[in-house]
């Protein structure tokens, strides 16, 4: 059987139209995917970016080891002066990472973040007593516009997440400048207008001049009564998201 020109013309023209599909795919969804927080990184990222710059700390309270408990009571507040930058995970920023399926792609990560932050961190000697965290979820971004304004549409005008400890800690020892200890910290985690207690794996990290704080949750985005966000070419969505922030702190 002959396959006529016709047929040969339709047949070029799905095979240039899957084409374009997949290139479309890649355009929109094929970027590197940024790097979980990571607070030895970004304490590193810190002090080689002053390195660089040849710049002395105008306040220098944590600069000479080893460090006196009495040195970090007070209050902390959140940090924005470092550039933030979406894919090399630098500067402060809260986000989340679920996992998608995409048409031409394949399994992927969607990764959103927002550097608009605020709150602060109270410390009483080696004790973390008080932590208030705030970010404006409309200033979420990704690699993708559309993702970026199906979200804003889903969650509001004004929606915001926060997160507040629910006890006191003991950080133990006082690390020493560079050093990161591990905790693991019990929270209320609130999105819109839901607060639930969650469980957050924290790092934490002094540097010369403050102090780097990264952690992150696991949740259910529907018992934030958050539905995931739908488009043609996501074949599926996780409801399952990792909430994630890096936090630069000075202090007050």
């Amino acid at each position: 059987m002959f396959t006529t020109p016709r047929r040969l013309l339709l047949m070029a023209a799905a095979v240039v139209l899957v084409a374009l599909v997949g290139a479309v795919s890649l355009w929109w969804f094929g970027g590197p995917e940024p790097a979980a927080v990571d607070a030895d990184r970004a304490v590193s990222e810190d002090a080689s970016a002053r390195e660089m710059a040849d710049e002395e700390p105008d306040d220098a309270p944590l600069s000479e080891p080893p460090i006196e408990p009495d040195q970090l009571t007070g209050t902390w507040i959140v940090d924005t002066s470092r550039e933030f930058d979406l894919v090399a995970g630098r500067g402060t920023f809260v986000g989340y990472r679920v996992d998608e399926d995409l048409v031409g792609v394949g399994a992927t990560t969607a990764v959103g973040r927002t550097p608009e932050v605020v709150g602060s961190v109270t410390l009483d000697r080696t004790r973390l007593t008080q932590v208030m965290i705030e970010a404006d979820l409309t200033a979420l971004v990704s690699d993708d516009r559309r993702r970026d304004g199906r979200i804003r549409d889903m969650l509001g005008a004004d929606a915001t997440a926060s997160f507040s400890l629910d006890d006191t800690i003991d950080l133990g020892e006082v690390p020493r400048v560079g050093e990161v200890i591990e905790l693991q910290v019990a929270g209320h985690l609130t999105i819109g207008d839901v607060t639930r207690t969650v469980a957050v794996a924290i790092e934490a990290g002094l540097t010369e001049t403050g102090m780097v704080v990264a952690g992150s949750t696991r949740i259910l985005l529907a018992d934030f009564d958050v539905s995931v966000p739908s488009a043609g070419i996501v074949l599926s969505a996780s409801d399952e998201a990792v909430i994630e922030w890096q936090l630069y702190l000075r202090r007050e």
